[in-house]
């Protein structure tokens, strides 16, 4: 599948609304406030747990680590919510799970959903030229960013390469695998 782009200037008020699976970027343009929300899907507890999973193995390696450290291999938004047993995480993990797959939950969803005005316009994909000069300007501006936070990595490579390895997609596969085993035999 060819690589394609769709860009979008959205205004206060707007929402976009990504495919599962798609890649994307947002970049503000101007100071603003925006709100990210995943809206789980049946299909997403699959990745609920693969989400819990390398929430584990990350938290376990920051835990007790500078502050530094801990922005470095954290989300933003994780920074002040870092768990601390394995236990708890695994609550929040199964209480999500719960919370979405409730009827009260899926009918506050669309009672929600039932009361905002909306108007959905399908956005153009963007010319392949005006694509390629996308990517090439933020290729550049991001190496001139990466250049100078890679001068001073807060980890050794060989543990990055380690968290890498251990959250990577295949290695979650294999261990969800092997749970699923021990836990219908």
């Amino acid at each position: 599948m060819p690589l394609r782009g769709i860009s979008c200037r959205a205004c206060w008020s707007i929402a976009i609304i990504v495919p599962r699976h798609w890649w994307h970027y947002v970049e503000a343009t101007e100071t603003s406030l925006s709100l990210n929300y995943w809206v789980p899907l049946k299909d997403d507890m699959d990745l609920a747990l693969d989400e819990f999973l390398v929430n584990h193995i990350v938290e376990s390696f920051v835990k007790g680590e500078s502050e530094q450290t801990k922005q470095y291999l954290l989300n933003p938004n994780q920074l002040e919510d870092i768990s601390s047993t394995p236990s708890e995480l695994f609550a929040q993990f199964q209480q999500a799970v719960q919370n979405a797959e409730s009827e009260e939950h899926k009918r506050k969803l669309w009672e929600l959903l039932a009361r905002v005005r909306l108007t959905v316009r399908h956005l153009e994909v963007m010319p392949k030229e005006e694509y390629k000069l996308l990517l090439e300007f933020n290729s550049k501006r991001l190496q001139t960013e990466t250049r100078t936070a890679t001068e001073s990595l807060p980890i050794s490579s060989t543990l990055e390469l380690l968290i890498s390895s251990m959250c990577a997609p295949r290695t979650i596969a294999g261990m969800k695998r092997e749970f699923f085993r021990r836990l219908y035999t």
